[in-house]
């Protein structure tokens, strides 16, 4: 059996969960967070930012530092969720650290806590945590097998069926790991049943790769397995490869590589007709598992590939070159203790070898070492364990079946009850009332000469209530009309509002979408800052960018108004930069300012602007236009200045005091500014809705935020990452806007607000 192989497939069945969020997050944003925390004020702040730290972050350090103090203030605040959080993060760091006995501890806190505030999810996983350190660690698949299923029971109670089948497999692998196929097969079948429902391409690899790890390790230590056996093996693991190919899945690549060419060396052992295509098929394997080891940086697994080599070595009558790598595989284990558990693979490799030779008896020795180091890396009672565990889990889905059953015909049952007294209490109900209608017979024959001597003065009564009935009900009719009325008004209100509303929701999409895309930022301009803060759903601040031969420019636009009214001229003034780009950069005076006189002139043709009417529309703008060639940056502004920074120097460039559209104090045309850039200058353009905010200063009075602190606090954040300046920016202006005596007073937004960042 290939423990080594078996460690690998486990270790990759849990480390994801672990190193997930820190692999798709840079250095500089885990270690900005680290920075912000330095800088919040509140606690319960620090509790979210240390939560963050410790779910990130990829030093085993930092992570337990973080993790304690969030483990501190949770318990400060009594946040029983942050609290089995921070034991979780404390439960890996301990493992990457080799402190097993200590990480168990930290699940098992994390547990107990969870569990008494509903937190299934957290005990779920947990449980998960310590069926992996039991089964891959401390060696005692038994218990791990019990934790896999407590595990596996929460999920499918909560219906978390992705978390259903990871754990489906991790209990395959531990199964095929003791010798217990029937079970591995079940649960890898499974597995592979829902991900084919749900169409998750990713882990139907997997469950291919587990399942020709299963047949492979049945072959190898099941004296009645023959050749169909070794075959479901191969045909597993091309399907996985297959599948792996067209993901580029490394790890699944890597796996199936390694294990196919055993698999095709002891079908040749088997069928020795097609032994040296399967020998050479096998070479071929073997080479695409070293490439995978050098591209991926698998050197730590290199030994995997090298006990499939030795075997084809010696089956090719190599045996120089055998010796050589076996004397290789033989130092790594007896001086790097890391490696021990591959004693009982090492054996089996010399069994293979000696066998190749014909040395029989000295094969038979290297079985019998394989056997007992085999079996001592085995709890013996695992077999036991594990079919008790998959019977009893079984049976708790038929007794809930059962259980439903039973349920139901109780409830039909006593359906049938009720009826029954129901219909005997109807009956008694009708003797007793026949019993008083016959005593109100006799009675009213008695009275009946009395009323009857009274029914004139009835009769005329009757006539005079009548009378009143047939008003009323006119009236009631007429008032009924005006309740209807009015209903189908509120209908019709709803409905329009609703209406507008979708409409304007839609809209906001569409406006966004005309706008440049993450995609196209990231290509013009690498590692962007943007700030979008609509007043209303849609807005009339818009930014725009567009590439025309070697120019690159990017706008920020303010329209008139906001809402509705602001959108309409924003896609308007988006419209018009989107012609003006390809067909301006072909004349000689091409410059940023041309571009802003060519739009006025077709924003002004657009809204039949005069003079003369109350159409005084426009829009505020800053255009910068980079020319890649010359290393020259052109801006030119419409109200709108910018802000540059060089070498940790801001400069405030300013715009022209007139808008685009119709103005009284227009001049003939724009200023073109040029500035001369180098790599590292960084530019920031925005709307007033940044500077314009209202907010509270240290002294609790209402001011705007204003332009100047705005410059400050860019120069401040300038050298940082553009995801933490947006961070920073976005706490300083809402800490602005928020009442600091009080705490809980904060100034709605006023307007509209953008900024956008670039850095060359």
């Amino acid at each position: 059996m290939k423990t080594f192989c078996v460690y690998i497939l486990l270790a990759f069945a849990f480390l994801p969960c672990v190193v997930s969020h820190a692999q798709e997050a840079s250095d500089a944003q885990v270690d900005s967070l680290i920075d912000v925390f330095k800088d919040a004020r509140h606690d319960t702040t620090k509790l979210r930012l240390a939560i963050d730290i410790g779910m990130l972050h990829y030093n085993v350090d930092t992570v337990i530092r973080y993790s304690n103090i969030a483990l501190q203030l949770a318990r400060k605040y009594k946040d029983g969720k942050s609290e089995a959080s921070a034991e979780s993060f404390l439960y890996w760091a301990n493992y990457f650290t080799g402190d097993y006995f200590k990480s168990v501890n930290h699940a098992f806190r994390a547990i107990v806590i969870a569990d008494s505030i509903g937190e299934k999810s957290i005990v779920a996983k947990n449980y998960h945590n310590l069926a992996i350190i039991y089964s891959s660690r401390l060696q005692d698949g038994t218990k791990g097998d019990e934790y896999y299923h407590k595990a596996l029971e929460i999920y499918k109670e909560i219906g978390d069926q992705k978390r259903v089948v990871d754990v489906l497999r991790d209990i395959g692998n531990n199964n095929y790991l003791n010798d217990v196929f029937d079970h591995a097969l079940d649960c890898f079948n499974e597995a592979l049943e829902e991900d084919v429902r749900t169409d998750n391409i990713v882990a139907i690899a997997e469950d291919y790769m587990g399942l020709g790890s299963t047949y492979l390790h049945q072959y190898l230590r099941t004296a009645e397995a023959g050749l169909d056996v070794i075959h479901n093996a191969k045909h597993k693991y091309l399907k996985a490869i297959h599948i792996a190919d067209s993901l580029d899945y490394g790890y699944v690549q890597y796996i199936s590589f390694t294990e196919i060419p055993e698999i095709l060396l002891c079908e040749s052992i088997i069928n020795p007709r097609n032994r040296a295509q399967l020998v050479d098929s096998a070479k071929m394997f073997l080479d695409k598992a070293y490439y995978l080891v050098t591209k991926f940086d698998y050197n730590s697994e290199r030994m995997m590939v090298d006990h499939s080599h030795i075997w084809y070595l010696a089956l090719t009558g190599k045996y120089a070159r055998a010796n050589q790598m076996i004397d290789s595989v033989r130092n790594i284990i007896e001086t790097d203790s890391s490696y021990a558990d591959q004693r009982s693979l090492f054996y089996q490799t010399l069994r293979r070898v000696s066998e190749a030779k014909g040395d029989y008896k000295k094969a038979l020795e290297y079985q019998q070492l394989y056997d007992y180091y085999h079996r001592i890396g085995h709890k013996t009672d695992y077999a036991i364990a594990a079919t008790q565990n998959m019977a009893q889990a079984k049976f708790a889905e038929q007794m809930q079946a059962q259980k439903q059953r039973e349920q139901k015909l109780e409830m039909e049952g006593r359906q049938q009850r009720i009826l029954i007294y129901a219909s005997t209490i109807v009956m008694m109900l009708l003797v007793v009332m026949a019993i008083i209608i016959m005593r109100w017979y006799v009675q009213s024959r008695k009275a009946n000469q009395i009323l009857d001597q009274k029914n004139g003065e009835l009769e005329q009564q009757k006539e005079e209530i009548l009378s009143q009935n047939e008003r009323l009900e006119e009236q009631n009719e007429k008032i009924e009309q005006q309740s209807r009325d009015l209903m189908a008004q509120n209908e019709t209100i709803s409905k329009t509002n609703k209406e507008m509303t979708d409409s304007i929701n839609y809209a906001s999409i569409i406006q966004q979408a005309v706008m440049p895309s993450e995609r196209v930022m990231n290509t013009l301009f690498g590692r962007h800052l943007l700030i979008y803060r609509p007043l209303n759903i849609v807005s009339g601040d818009f930014y725009w960018a567009s590439q025309a031969g070697h120019y690159k420019m990017l706008a920020v636009g303010d329209c008139t108004g906001h809402g509705v009214p602001g959108a309409i001229l924003s896609m308007l003034g988006m419209s018009i930069l989107d012609y003006l780009a390809p067909t301006l950069i072909g004349y000689a005076d091409f410059n940023a300012a041309k571009m802003l006189d060519e739009m006025n002139s077709l924003f002004k043709q657009s809204l039949h602007q005069r003079g003369d009417d109350d159409n005084h529309d426009g829009i505020d703008i800053a255009l910068i236009v980079i020319d890649t060639e010359k290393k020259k940056l052109h801006y030119a502004g419409a109200f709108r200045p910018i802000v540059g920074i060089s070498d940790g120097t801001l400069k405030k460039y300013n715009a022209d005091r007139m808008p685009i559209g119709i103005h009284h104090m227009a001049a003939d045309h724009f200023t073109n500014n040029e500035i001369d850039i180098k790599n590292g200058d960084v530019f920031y353009l925005f709307s007033d809705g940044m500077t314009d905010q209202f907010g509270f200063d240290s002294a609790n009075r209402i001011h705007k935020f204003t332009a100047k602190r705005l410059r400050e606090l860019l120069a401040d954040v300038h050298k940082l990452p553009f995801s933490t300046q947006k961070l920073k920016i976005e706490m300083t202006i809402d800490n602005w806007r928020t009442d600091g005596t009080a705490g809980d007073g904060i100034y709605e937004q006023t307007d509209d607000a953008i900024l956008v960042g670039i850095r060359l």
